[in-house]
């Protein structure tokens, strides 16, 4: 699978039972790849800086009444705060939150939750050292246990909704996440077509097999052409994402035609 940042893998559908005739139903026409595609980690990247840092913002309002013992004053508290939102990005990164949309067809910040929050709190001990480190070095505020607790639970919210938010926008801008090709042909592929039409954000350019199952589906009348092919059609349309479905072509020669993939 061709990937935004020029890397390969693959993504295989497991189809169960195998299918033994043409698909069933027909699946809405794929158009042609017409929608403009850009990278989303940017703006994942942006989203997330934008929803830790209003989390900054509502940690330090809401633990204002507490008193100024439990930190200082709201806008003295944001301006030394905000200093280390760069940091929890840093550390997400590191947990490879803006690496896995390379991996999946779709991104989905559910199957992220754990490396989230660890990522989070590993931000936020961060946070802690290096506030320590800084203070004892230059004399600039200390921030307490307190201050990160109250600064770092909304983002435990704010962050997926962020990325919900961020993927909901691009896809009204007519901005595809990803352009994916089948291949194979047949019941499975068509139930996989089917499912990738229900995303908004995903682009489905065609089917590629050397023996197309027979019938009026949209894997016959979107067949791009044979293995051989599919190299030069991920070029040409721009596909970043192969899905395997089931195929009669031998899986030898599916595995070599894969692995000459970019």
């Amino acid at each position: 699978m061709l990937t935004n940042d020029g890397k390969s893998a693959i993504l295989v559908a497991r189809p169960g039972l195998q299918p033994a005739g043409p698909a069933p139903g027909p699946v809405a026409a794929v158009a042609p790849a017409v929608r403009a595609r850009r990278r989303w980690t940017p703006f994942v990247v942006s989203g997330d800086l934008v929803s830790i840092s209003v989390s900054f913002f509502l940690g330090a309002l809401a633990r204002q009444p507490l008193g100024l013992r439990e930190g200082p004053a709201l806008v003295t508290s944001l301006l030394h705060e905000l200093a280390y939102v760069p940091l929890f990005i840093i550390v997400m990164a590191a947990y490879g939150l803006y690496q896995h949309e390379t991996r999946r067809v779709r991104q989905t910040s559910f199957l992220d939750t754990s490396s989230r929050t660890h990522a989070l709190t590993f931000g936020a001990i961060s946070s802690l050292a290096l506030s320590h480190v800084v203070h004892r070095m230059f004399g600039a505020p200390e921030i307490g246990w307190v201050e990160v607790v109250f600064m770092t639970l909304p983002a435990t919210m704010l962050v997926p909704i962020g990325r919900a938010a961020t993927a909901a926008l691009l896809s009204r801008a007519g901005i595809s996440r990803s352009r994916v090709i089948i291949v194979g042909s047949g019941s499975v592929a068509t139930s996989l077509a089917r499912r990738l039409a229900r995303c908004e954000d995903i682009e489905l350019v065609g089917f590629v097999d050397d023996e197309p199952y027979p019938g009026k589906g949209a894997q016959n009348q979107h067949h791009l052409g044979t293995m051989l092919d599919l190299s030069r059609l991920c070029t040409e349309t721009g596909a970043d994402r192969v899905v395997v479905a089931f195929s009669q072509t031998a899986q030898a020669w599916v595995a070599e035609m894969l692995r000459q993939l970019p």
